[in-house]
């Protein structure tokens, strides 16, 4: 209720949304002001309200005020400029003049097939889907919508097993070719514990527990800033092999900077500047297929689950939420539900081994 100070007098304003049209009214009085609401509530909630007359909001004017008044006060500042870049290139030019409530699951059927025709692949085509229902939840919320045109809407089935990794040779290949790079301490933090760009970017040394061999991410740098977040906004604890704890030791001794990775001076690494030094790593290496520096954490969890590891582990290594994010890679294990049953093995008491070890890229432990 917005309650309007006046010269004589005080006003109660209400305002309720029929289907994203607004219809407000004025009294003297506070109580009748709640009496007409209700009244009217109870109207449109049994569908006997017409709202041909009311005042209409498009959805380009509803979404500015979301991405204003939600996104850019609540969220990261890279998710602010990709939802602003999804208005404005996609949504706005398709929806833009529609009239909020009078958007369909037509609507969105035919701007997704608009998307697949221009070449969009599935999983881009999702994150959008994903912006659009954060959208109209939203007007949900502030009653301007009874329900969302995408309530029920199923995303695009994406095909999750055709992740890129790195083979055998051309992690050897690679990692010899960069050995005299400052980089070359973090790709191999990278390829041993699966940590994102950022996340490398951002590690400091109070974060680094060399007692307990573990490395807890809590933080990201990216071209942002410094930031006390990851990209799930958990923190997570991953462990470091006897590769990665001799790295980061051997950096310890001489550190000059609170960043683990860091130039040669010192300073901190640009994190727009790692993808560029890892391509041309690649190209010393005559590595020719296209391969992103995320693809290194494609890689961890490929040999790992490749070398024996479980699901469960790689999901809290890699801080996925969802089991089913990590379900990607259990096609790389093919007997890890036979095998599994061979953890618990009671009869045989000779050549006891340590089970319980996480083998991860044993391979490369010797470069």
């Amino acid at each position: 209720m917005e309650v309007i100070k006046r010269k004589n007098n005080i006003v109660y304003r209400e305002k309720i949304y029929v289907d994203g049209h607004p219809i407000t009214k004025s009294f003297s009085r506070k109580s009748d002001a709640k009496t007409w609401k209700n009244s009217l509530l109870a109207d449109r909630n049994k569908g006997e309200l017409n709202h041909k007359f009311f005042d209409k909001v498009r959805f380009q004017d509803f979404a500015n005020i979301w991405l204003e008044e939600k996104i850019f006060t609540y969220a990261a500042k890279s998710t602010y400029k990709n939802y602003s870049a999804y208005l404005r290139l996609h949504f706005n030019p398709v929806l833009g003049t529609l009239d909020l409530g009078n958007i369909t699951k037509g609507h969105i059927d035919r701007f997704v097939l608009a998307l697949r025709k221009k070449g969009h692949n599935p999983k881009g085509i999702n994150l959008l889907l994903g912006c659009l229902r954060n959208i109209f939840n939203e007007a949900v919320n502030r009653e301007h919508l009874r329900s969302s045109p995408l309530k029920g809407f199923k995303n695009l089935k994406e095909d999750l097993n055709n992740e890129v990794y790195m083979t055998e040779m051309e992690i050897r290949d690679f990692l010899l070719s960069s050995s005299h790079d400052c980089l070359y301490p973090l790709y191999v933090t990278a390829l041993n514990t699966g940590m994102r760009r950022g996340e490398l970017a951002g590690l400091m040394w109070d974060r680094v527990n060399f007692l307990r061999s573990q490395i807890e991410v809590c933080r990201i740098r990216d071209k942002f800033g410094h930031r006390q977040t990851t990209k799930g906004g958990r923190r997570r604890i991953v462990p470091m092999n006897s590769q990665v704890k001799a790295h980061l030791s051997e950096l310890f001794k001489n550190h000059a900077s609170d960043f683990v990775f860091t130039k040669r001076d010192g300073s901190p690494i640009e994190v727009q500047h790692i993808y560029r030094d890892f391509t041309k790593g690649l190209q010393k290496a005559q590595i020719d297929r296209k391969i992103r520096f995320h693809d290194l954490r494609h890689t961890f969890a490929s040999h790992f689950m490749m070398n024996g590891g479980n699901l469960y582990d790689l999901q809290k290594i890699l801080g996925h939420t969802q089991i089913e994010m990590t379900m990607r890679y259990a096609h790389l294990s093919p007997d890890h539900l036979a095998s599994a049953i061979n953890i618990v093995s009671f009869g045989n008491f000779h050549d006891v081994g340590a089970q319980g070890e996480i083998k991860v890229l044993k391979t490369f432990q010797n470069i």
